[in-house]
């Protein structure tokens, strides 16, 4: 835990329509799990799938996401 990775997570949360995805977390859990038990109040993540699902899931607007 000592040295962080700069690399974000893969999250990839799906299209309800066409699929659910158990876990969205493709590629970083332990890098997730580790920031869990620093208490980082943030994680750099790189997310995919469905906007509105993103939206919904995360509590964003579009305005929001065309910001980052």
């Amino acid at each position: 835990m000592e040295n962080r990775a700069t690399d974000p997570i893969g999250i990839d949360v799906g299209v309800p329509s066409v699929t659910v995805i158990a876990w969205p977390i493709l590629d970083g859990n332990h890098r997730v799990a580790a920031a869990i038990f620093r208490g980082d109040l943030t994680i750099n993540a790189e997310i995919s799938g469905c906007l509105d699902h993103i939206c919904e899931l995360f509590g964003l607007s579009e305005a929001e996401l065309d910001e980052q």
